[in-house]
């Protein structure tokens, strides 16, 4: 079951992008038993910022896999709208 699973993740494809220049960042998530809440503040070098505001659940499969579906809503920069968003994430934990 491990091996099939690994190989699922490998087939997939993915994006990686990145911001050049410096930012900072700062992550606050609370939650009680699996449903959670977030806030986060992003400086960049521009003297830009964004907030965001998320909530979701951390939903266990089995043993080894999780689901966590959230929402997330971006607060604009200078001159850009409100940005809506459904993310969902699978994590994967393998014990030995």
């Amino acid at each position: 079951m491990k091996a099939i699973l690994i190989l699922l993740l490998l087939l997939l494809s993915g994006t990686v992008s990145a911001d050049e220049g410096f930012w900072v960042s700062n992550r606050i998530r609370v939650g009680y038993d699996r449903f959670f809440t977030s806030t986060q503040f992003k400086l960049s070098e521009e003297l830009t910022h964004q907030f965001s505001f998320d909530a979701g659940a951390l939903l266990k499969v089995n043993d080894m896999a999780y689901v966590e579906p959230r929402y997330v809503l971006k607060l604009p920069k200078l001159d850009e709208e409100i940005e809506h968003q459904i993310r969902l994430s699978f994590k994967f934990v393998f014990k030995h």
